[in-house]
């Protein structure tokens, strides 16, 4: 294995789990970008990209060089990095060295977040306020949502660092579920606790995520939102069924008369 191998190496599989990590919103393109960096270095691939797993091999010509499983789990994507990437892409397209394009994609890898914990805590509860007024119409509901944001913001913050981050979209749904109809019942009886809730967990589960998903189905790809799309369809499904057979007051419904 020559040097160039070892910065190839290093550049393909750090790129796939920089990709890999932030493909919240969607894995379609990462195969594509790989392919695209490895041939124009003089490089082949054999890529399977799975919802938190990246397989790679790579080919110099006819020689097998290398074969790693890269393992990343997606999270909220950022866009920074994102842009950082495809900036590189770019820039390997118009003649950047395998050196140099190696170093850029190191320092993309291990850059800090752009913004500091506390405002993204406090962009987490503007978020949520902002998109309060496409649900309700009132000043109360928009307050509600700025606070419920400020306890979904603190849960991002704290919970991505550490093992249970995996986890924050239960563990912030329970959280705010439990403060809104604790602290905000009658607000939440009102207009329905789920309601009351969306626009503080959007950042949990956006719609252009569940869309990305969705697309991947049909393109037969394999991503970690597909059993939350099914998941929503069943719901939707169901709360459908319940609206159409139940009465206005959802005082009963068919499948009570039947227990009756």
């Amino acid at each position: 294995m020559t040097t160039d191998d070892k910065i190839f190496i290093s550049l393909i599989s750090t790129t796939g789990k920089v990709l890999l990590a932030e493909s919240g919103e969607g894995t379609i393109m990462i195969e594509k970008q790989l392919h695209e960096i490895s041939e124009l270095f003089g490089y082949q691939l054999n890529i399977l990209c799975l919802s938190e797993y990246l397989e790679i091999t790579v080919y110099h010509g006819d020689e097998h060089i290398y074969h790693s499983i890269i393992q990343a789990t997606p999270g909220i994507a950022s866009l920074s990095r994102i842009s950082a990437v495809k900036t590189l892409l770019y820039d390997i397209n118009s003649g950047l060295t395998l050196e140099k394009a190696n170093e850029k994609i190191q320092e993309i890898a291990t850059a800090p977040a752009i913004y500091p914990a506390w405002l993204r805590v406090i962009g987490t509860s503007f978020f949520a306020m902002g998109f309060a007024p496409l649900v309700f119409a009132t000043w109360t509901e928009i307050w509600i949502n700025g606070v419920l944001g400020l306890v979904s913001g603190l849960l991002c913050v704290v919970l991505e660092k550490t093992r249970f981050g995996i986890l924050f979209p239960l563990i912030a749904s329970f959280t705010i579920g439990i403060i809104a109809l604790t602290f905000f019942y009658d607000t939440a009886m009102s207009y329905g606790p789920v309601f009351l809730i969306i626009p503080a967990l959007f950042i949990c589960i956006p719609r252009d995520t569940m869309s990305a998903a969705a697309g991947e189905i049909f393109l037969r790809q394999i991503n970690c939102w597909i059993s939350a799309v099914n998941l929503c369809i069943y719901v939707l499904t169901t709360d459908g069924n319940r609206n159409f057979v139940g009465d206005g007051n959802n005082e009963c419904d068919i499948s009570c008369t039947r227990q009756r």
